[in-house]
């Protein structure tokens, strides 16, 4: 099976979810995972990628959601309610980075 992942960029404005959600709406049918980045080079604010994640996946069950998550903003207490918070919500698959 073929893995195709669409990187889109995080939810900077609350304001503009319908927006996103459609911009969801145009890929989701030619890819098999989305890739939600945390804060593209550290720059706040941005939405929480497994947040936005869960709820792409709710709207957009065909796709399965990788939500990407800056170890560094987060201690370990933190991180484990936030994916077992997103595994709740059906997003299994994580990208943990350092920096």
């Amino acid at each position: 099976m073929t893995t195709l992942i669409a990187e889109l960029p995080p939810l900077r404005r609350i304001d503009s979810i319908n927006n996103y959600l459609g911009m969801v709406g145009n890929v989701v049918d030619y890819i098999t995972h989305i890739d939600i980045p945390d804060s593209t080079f550290a720059s706040p604010p941005s939405a929480n990628s497994v947040l936005i994640g869960a709820l792409i996946r709710h709207r957009f069950s065909n796709v399965e959601v990788m939500a990407n998550i800056r170890i560094a903003d987060h201690n370990k207490v933190g991180l484990t309610a936030l994916i077992m918070g997103g595994l709740a919500n059906g997003i299994r698959s994580y990208l943990l980075m350092r920096g």
